[in-house]
């Protein structure tokens, strides 16, 4: 590696070290790392049209050492992702622009499709959340718990 591409790598460690994941919040979401010990990540910049692909080994991570670092607004995640990295490699353009995912004026009409609240009370078939109670929850999580 030179300068230039340790500083790039430099760079986007930063970023990801600070993305907190909430494991007890959310477990199913590491259904995968809990089974395969595997990850894959693609991030996506707006705008920019390559993306990053990170493909390697995980593990869910609950030390304080790993943790104190990673708080944002005053709270610890409670736990981490931490990614031994196999394959990393940029992806080209043709999907982004062909999609023209970045082009807000060519979106559809997402008032047409349900909202979050109407698919997730879909999803998880829970009697007591009927989609108000949902969009409430949601809300409240946005708002209080986004940190």
């Amino acid at each position: 590696m030179n300068a230039q591409t340790d500083n790039a790598v430099g760079r986007l460690c930063g970023l990801c070290r600070n993305i907190p994941v909430e494991v007890l919040r959310r477990v199913d979401s590491f259904r995968n790392i809990l089974e395969t010990g595997s990850v894959g990540l693609l991030f996506l910049i707006p705008g920019f049209g390559e993306t990053l692909r990170v493909n390697g080994r995980a593990a869910i991570i609950r030390d304080e050492a790993w943790l104190a670092p990673l708080a944002a607004h005053g709270k610890w995640p409670l736990g981490a992702l931490a990614v031994e990295v196999e394959e990393c490699y940029l992806q080209c353009a043709k999907a982004l622009l062909s999609s023209k995912l970045w082009k807000l004026g060519d979106w559809p009409n997402f008032k047409k499709l349900p909202s979050a609240a109407e698919m997730f009370t879909d999803q998880v078939r829970m009697p007591e959340f009927d989609v108000s109670k949902m969009q409430e929850s949601l809300d409240s999580a946005y708002k209080d718990r986004l940190f």
